[in-house]
């Protein structure tokens, strides 16, 4: 049975459009700076000192294939796909926790195994 979260949470998958690349990087932004984690605040900041954003973040985002998560007001999660491997996977602080990865792994499960990249990642 499908909770009341899950009804309100949409996933596509989506080749870039553009539309959505600033709010995509203020949610890696808000995972990585506001969500739990076992970095120091020192540590996030030197990973990822602003929002990503400009043309180098929209390049990016246009070479690979993302699903975006959306709660019905906006995206509030991400991941993309770079040919055969997880590239970025990111949920807004307020959302991490909840129905997201129940959403978002059947799909990508199964574009890797069609591309037979589902396993170890090379090193």
């Amino acid at each position: 049975m499908i909770g009341a979260m899950e009804a309100r949470m949409q996933v596509r998958v989506r080749r870039d459009q553009g539309a959505e690349d600033e709010a995509l990087g203020r949610i890696m932004y808000d995972a990585i700076h506001h969500g739990p984690s076992h970095y120091s605040a020192a540590e996030r900041q030197a990973w990822l000192p602003a929002p990503n954003s400009g043309d180098g973040w929209r390049a990016r985002l246009s070479a690979q294939q993302v699903w975006v998560a959306h709660d019905g007001t906006g995206p509030v999660g991400f991941m993309t796909l770079d040919e055969d491997y997880i590239d970025l996977a990111f949920v807004a602080a307020g959302w991490q926790g909840r129905v997201f990865s129940r959403l978002f792994l059947p799909g990508s499960k199964r574009r890797l195994r069609d591309i037979g990249g589902f396993g170890p990642t090379p090193v």
